[in-house]
C-alpha cells in the first residue's frame, strides 16, 4: 500500500487483531488505548467522552496514571476550546487531524486547553480522530507528542483503522446489551426457581440456576472434574443423548428423560437442543401424593391413600393401577370416604383433601 512501509502493515495487522478482540462497552476504551499503544509512537493518548448536556468530559488515557489513578474529568469550556473539536462539530469529518493542521505554534501557546490541560505534561503536537457517538455527546481519541510532529504517515495508519475502531466499539456496545440481558434472564430464572443448566457443546457448564445446583447436591455425587463438570452419570447420560442426536444413519429416537427416585420423590432431567449449546431441565416430582391426616376424618388408611390421589386428579381405573387395587373396590372406597367427608361429588372430596393437606 502506498505511503506505508512492511513494519507499518505489520503493526496495524496486529493492532486490528488486539482491538476486535471481544470487551464490553465498560473495559473497551482502556483495551482500544492499549492496542492503538502499539500502532503510532506517542508520550500519552487520551480517549475523551464529552457529554454535552452535562457539561463534562471523561477522560481514560494510556499510560492509566497519566492523570493519576482512573478516569480524569476536564471541564468542557477547556474542551470547546480545541480546534479539532469545533472542526468536527461543524463537519463530523472523521479522518485523523493534527491540531497544526489548524493553529501554528504560536497561536496554539495561547490557548486555553493547551496551557491548562497539554503545558502540564509538556505536549506540544496531538493527532486526534473522532468515534461516531449518538448526538450531542462526543467521544475522541488524541495523541501526544512533546518533540516531533505526527507524520503523514501516522495520519495515514489512523485514518486506515478508524473504521475498525468504529465497527470494534460497536461489538463492544452488543456484548454489553447482551451481557444486560442474560443478566435479566438469570435474575428471571432464579426468581421464578427455574431450575436449568446450560452447557457448551462439549457437554461442560456454562450456566447453572441455584435451584439446579440445589437437585444437583441432592441427587448426585459431587463432580470430579471442578465446577464446570456434571455429575459422571448426568454426563454420561447427556453425551449419549447428544450422540444419538448426531446420527444421521437412522430416524434419532426422541430424548427420554432421565429419571432417578428417590423414596416419595424423582428428579427428571430433560435435555433440548439450542443454537448456544445443550439445555437441561430438572424438575422434581413427588412419586406419591402429600398425605391426608385421616384421623380428622376418621378415614382408613386405604381410604386416606385413594382420597389423597383423588386429590391429584387421578381417575379411579388410574388409583386402581397405582395401589393394586380393583376398579369396584376403590369406587367402595370412595363411597365410605364421601359420608364421613360430608361431601356428594368428587370435586368437593378433594377440596377436603387439599385443604386439611395444606394445614397439616
Amino acid at each position: 500500500m502506498e505511503g506505508l512501509r512492511q513494519q507499518d502493515l505489520r503493526r496495524l495487522t496486529t493492532c486490528l487483531g488486539a482491538i476486535y478482540t471481544l470487551q464490553d462497552s465498560v473495559a473497551f476504551p482502556a483495551h482500544m488505548l492499549s492496542a492503538l499503544a502499539t500502532l503510532v509512537p506517542q508520550d500519552f493518548m487520551v480517549r475523551s467522552y464529552c457529554d454535552v448536556r452535562r457539561q463534562a468530559i471523561i477522560c481514560h488515557a494510556h499510560p492509566p496514571d497519566t492523570f493519576g489513578v482512573g478516569p480524569n474529568t476536564m471541564q468542557h469550556k477547556v474542551y470547546s476550546d480545541h480546534p479539532e473539536a469545533n472542526y468536527f462539530l461543524r463537519t463530523r469529518d472523521h479522518r485523523a487531524l493534527r491540531v497544526s493542521d489548524f493553529l501554528t505554534q504560536r497561536q496554539l501557546y495561547r490557548r486555553t486547553f493547551y496551557n491548562e490541560v497539554w503545558r502540564p505534561y509538556g505536549s506540544k503536537y496531538d493527532m486526534c480522530i473522532w468515534l461516531p457517538v449518538p448526538p450531542p455527546a462526543l467521544e475522541s481519541i488524541v495523541f501526544t507528542r512533546s518533540r516531533r510532529e505526527f507524520s503523514d504517515r501516522d495520519v495515514l495508519l489512523l485514518n486506515l483503522l478508524s473504521p475498525h475502531l468504529i465497527q470494534a466499539a460497536a461489538n463492544a456496545e452488543a456484548v454489553s446489551r447482551v451481557q444486560q440481558e442474560l443478566a435479566q434472564v438469570r435474575d428471571g430464572m432464579e426468581a421464578t426457581g427455574s431450575a436449568l443448566i446450560g452447557l457448551a457443546q462439549d457437554a461442560r457448564v456454562r450456566l447453572t440456576t441455584p435451584a439446579a445446583r440445589a437437585l444437583l447436591a441432592a441427587y448426585f455425587e459431587p463432580p470430579r472434574g471442578g465446577s464446570d463438570r456434571l455429575p459422571e452419570t448426568l454426563e454420561r447420560w447427556a453425551r449419549q443423548q447428544g450422540a444419538a442426536e448426531g446420527r444421521t444413519d437412522d430416524v434419532p429416537r426422541p430424548h427420554a428423560p432421565l429419571v432417578i427416585d428417590r423414596g416419595e420423590k424423582r428428579l427428571v432431567v430433560r435435555l433440548l437442543q439450542g443454537g448456544a449449546g445443550p439445555l437441561l431441565i430438572l424438575e422434581e416430582q413427588r412419586t406419591a401424593p402429600d398425605p391426608v391426616p385421616r384421623e380428622r376424618f376418621g378415614l382408613t388408611r386405604r381410604e386416606a391413600e385413594v382420597l389423597a390421589w383423588v386429590a391429584q386428579g387421578k381417575t379411579n381405573g388410574e388409583i386402581g393401577t397405582i395401589l393394586g387395587l380393583s376398579h369396584r373396590t376403590v369406587e367402595k372406597h370412595l363411597e365410605r370416604t364421601y359420608q364421613k367427608l360430608g361431601v356428594e361429588t368428587r370435586t368437593a372430596a378433594a377440596a377436603c383433601a387439599l385443604s386439611a393437606s395444606a394445614g397439616n
